[in-house]
């Protein structure tokens, strides 16, 4: 757990959801999920208004690949015009849509009336903001996770030991 959130970086949803658009110097975006896949892990980038969680959850014996490649994942994620394009289009769809449903607006209007004109709900990057910003800023986001102090928190048959070796890899 990071604490840094929406609050600090209005632009860190934003990065965390193109992350699974991207993909490093060795793997297509592709290739990374069918790599989780294959190693039976999840690994996501949730990203809170006050905090960021990383979360890598999976089989034990595979943790070590894992820890491994969702590090690659975070410090080596690279970007490319056509993936941020494509996540630009696929957000756009996502805002115009929500602006048709009903509990959107109602959401978006009581957290008008309880917080004011700033607030979760609003003080996020527009489809205009979104098509201003370039990638390469999203995805230095992303590198920078890893400098904020963060707690590591693991529900493992592993010993603090063991996980101590691996993080410390």
């Amino acid at each position: 757990a990071i604490p840094y959130g929406q609050a600090a970086d209005r632009r860190l949803p934003d990065a965390s959801d193109y992350l699974d658009y991207l993909g490093t110097k060795r793997y297509s975006a592709e290739e990374i999920q069918q790599r989780f896949y294959a190693l039976a892990c999840h690994f996501s980038v949730n990203v809170g208004p006050y905090s960021t969680t990383i979360s890598l959850s999976g089989l034990n014996e595979n943790l070590s690949a894992a820890l491994i490649l969702a590090e690659d994942v975070l410090t080596n994620a690279r970007a490319s015009n056509e993936d941020y394009e494509a996540y630009v289009a696929a957000k756009t769809k996502a805002y115009a849509d929500a602006k048709l449903q009903q509990r959107e607006c109602f959401d978006r209007l009581r957290a008008y009336g309880t917080d004011g004109t700033r607030n979760q709900q609003t003080d996020i990057l527009t489809p205009s903001d979104l098509a201003q910003t370039k990638p390469a800023e999203l995805v230095n986001i992303i590198h920078d996770l890893l400098n904020h102090e963060h707690t590591i928190l693991y529900y493992s048959p592993s010993s603090t030991e063991e996980i101590n070796r691996l993080i410390k890899k």
